[in-house]
């Protein structure tokens, strides 16, 4: 079993050249990880995440990077100002692509709908069309009865 964090870290496994604050923030978070996970950990397994972390952060330098903090009255705010090679290539493009996906889908989506408006809306006007034909050519389906009778009834049924 591990001994968190008395014996961290393992003196022969950390490299000299890595930056102070790298190593500050991984055992930071790896101690942020309930005590009963941590203690099924093997060392190797610490040693492991912990490199990954100081990796990642360190990875992650920028050549210009200013942070500061001040105080307006009783609030605390930061400042930060990164600039660097934009290393997000992968990223980007995945985002992109998924914007685009999603573009397409609502694309399709009101094309459908406006498609499905427009059969809707030309088949009423062809039932209208065909309707008016028929009162013209004085043709009753139903004896003394048209269609505004019909709607009108209906109507006071509801009411």
């Amino acid at each position: 079993m591990t001994r968190w964090p008395h014996q961290w870290p393992p003196s022969n496994t950390v490299e000299k050249k890595q930056n102070e604050s790298s190593k500050i923030f991984a055992d930071f978070t790896l101690s942020r990880i309930k005590p009963e996970i941590r203690q099924s950990f093997t060392d190797v397994q610490l040693i492991e995440l912990r490199r990954v972390l100081i990796d990642q952060v360190e990875s992650s330098h920028h050549s210009l990077d200013i942070r500061f903090t001040f105080r307006i009255l009783f609030q605390s705010y930061y400042f930060v100002i990164l600039s660097g090679k934009d290393r997000r290539k992968k990223t980007l493009d995945a985002n992109n692509s998924r914007k685009e996906k999603t573009t397409e889908k609502l694309l399709s989506i009101a094309v459908t709908g406006i498609i499905t408006l427009g059969i809707v809306y030309s088949a009423y006007s062809l039932l209208v069309l065909l309707y008016q034909i028929k009162k013209e050519m004085g043709i009753d389906l139903i004896e003394n009865m048209h269609i505004e009778d019909a709607i009108k009834k209906i109507i006071e049924m509801v009411i």
